[in-house]
């Protein structure tokens, strides 16, 4: 049986060889963390500045684009930390190293994140923008990438 600190103190023979350190998916977990909270402080300060100026709360374009980023991030922010840690646990339990396919789903995880939050900011009268779509096809992909990944260590 393993603990968690015998699981973060494993090292694995290749760990020089690799494009991302051994303890990449715990940064990805640290970065969605932040992602979140950061959020969640842009939503608070949207709302502290209308209540500041006596404007109804929730309303205006930059509100409602914040809102949908900010609640639509949320649904995938502990998803994509569980997956990130299921990644590493497997690869530890399994005494191995971290897959290229595992690193890649990860980045496309982060990356999708943040480019859907970046599209879903932008205002387009036209529909969603270019980043928002590729925000959100990143993070279905990461998503993909991540359950296949966890299964592949044992």
């Amino acid at each position: 049986s393993y603990s968690f600190c015998t699981l973060l103190g494993k090292k694995t023979k290749n760990n020089n060889t690799k494009m991302f350190p051994e303890n990449y998916p715990l940064l990805a977990v640290g970065v969605q963390g932040c992602i979140a909270l950061l959020m969640g402080i842009k939503m608070s300060q949207l709302r502290v500045s209308q209540l500041a100026a006596k404007q109804k709360v929730g309303e205006g374009p930059a509100f409602k684009q914040w809102h949908v980023a900010q609640l639509n991030s949320a649904e995938y922010h502990p998803l994509f930390m569980a997956l990130y840690l299921a990644v590493f646990v497997a690869a530890k339990l399994a005494n191995k190293p971290l897959r290229q396919a595992s690193e890649i789903g990860i980045t496309l995880g982060l990356l999708g994140t943040v480019f859907f939050i970046f599209g879903a900011t932008q205002s387009s009268p036209k529909g969603p923008t270019p980043f928002r779509v590729l925000g959100a096809a990143c993070r279905y992909i990461a998503i993909a990438i991540l359950s296949y990944e966890v299964t592949q260590y044992y």
